[in-house]
């Protein structure tokens, strides 16, 4: 809060809510109970930033979904640390892998990363519940790249054939691991595929 306050702006990463305890929880014994001590105190903290934040922070917060045992319809899934961060949020985006990424075939290929499937559940911007699928390699992270190329194939701007080929303009390349090499190496084809998925986008 200090800092938000009192510098022109940046970004603040929390990793995570669910982690973070407060200092009554420290000094007291593991048999001393605090109910709804958390949640208060994340309730208090989330709520004060908006009038904290002139514009120029972007602060995010990471948490972990638990579940709710006592539930019985609907969703179990709960966040600790209280509702509030779901009221204060301007965007909330729930996180979950969603497969290997392997090279070679499906049943016995190497395992070099997972996908992240991105689900937009709040937002102030734009409309809610848009999804994406952000590829993560053991290698190097989030590769940029490879979301514009899972855009493409999914707009339809880079064609998928048959024998595992994808084409676009006078590019043939075998594999999704032959076509993230192709734009690795090509600026120009790169900035090619960024442009027509952008105008195609914008057809929507």
């Amino acid at each position: 809060h200090a800092l938000i306050a009192t510098e022109p702006g940046g970004v603040v990463v929390v990793d995570s809510l669910a982690a973070m305890t407060a200092n009554a929880e420290i000094d007291e014994s593991m048999e001393q109970q605090f109910v709804g001590l958390h949640a208060r105190l994340i309730n208090r903290g989330v709520r004060q930033i908006p009038a904290l934040n002139s514009g120029g922070w972007v602060v995010i917060l990471i948490n972990q979904i638990r579940t709710d045992v006592g539930v019985r319809y609907g969703s179990p899934d709960t966040l600790p640390g209280g509702k509030g961060q779901r009221y204060y949020a301007h965007q909330l985006i729930r996180v979950r892998r969603a497969g290997w990424i392997k090279e070679g075939s499906a049943a016995d290929g190497k395992k070099v990363g997972y996908n992240y499937r991105l689900i937009l559940e709040k937002s102030k911007q734009t409309e809610p519940f848009r999804e994406v699928t952000v590829p993560f390699f053991f290698d190097g992270g989030i590769d940029e790249l490879a979301v514009v190329l899972d855009m493409a194939i999914t707009l339809g701007v880079i064609a998928k054939k048959g024998g595992g080929y994808y084409e676009f303009g006078d590019t043939r390349v075998r594999g999704l691991k032959g076509l993230r090499e192709a734009v690795h190496e090509s600026d120009e084809l790169a900035e090619a595929i960024k442009a027509a998925v952008a105008a195609k986008e914008e057809e929507f």
